[in-house]
């Protein structure tokens, strides 16, 4: 399941590298068979842990795993196949976010437009502001 995970990553990549809708098409078409995991939510738990590896305050890592009711811990450290650090995309954390929503859904009795405006304003905070020019 954590391979499934991670395997749309990638994918993300490519899909901002080309601007083709296809690669994200793609990667929410998975979260239907990843979700029916019977360790979804461990999968997830330790997705985001890695991912947010390297940032050891990050708020985006905390806010995932307070969701979804887990405490942040300390895993290797996310690397490409080059072997350095992977920057961290807005679109990864909005993949998150969903697959954060989904568990949500999945694990808790939490009327589902609590669990909306939950993941809209996750979603708003981390996104960078556009700012004006002069």
């Amino acid at each position: 399941m954590l391979t499934a995970i991670n395997a749309n990553f990638p994918l993300l990549e490519q899909a901002l590298a080309q601007f083709d809708a296809r690669f994200t098409l793609r990667v929410l078409r998975s979260i239907s068979a990843i979700r029916k995991s019977p360790h979804f939510l461990e999968a997830l738990t330790q997705t985001i842990s890695t991912t947010y590896s390297l940032q050891t305050d990050s708020e985006s890592k905390a806010l995932l795993l307070n969701a979804i009711g887990q405490v942040a811990t300390a895993n290797g450290a996310a690397k490409s196949k080059s072997g350095r650090a992977e920057e961290l995309t807005e679109e990864t954390f909005a993949y998150l976010a969903i697959l954060v929503q989904v568990c949500m859904l999945e694990i808790t009795d939490i009327p589902v437009s609590n669990i909306l405006r939950r993941s809209i304003y996750l979603i708003t905070k981390n996104t960078p502001t556009a700012q004006s020019s002069p």
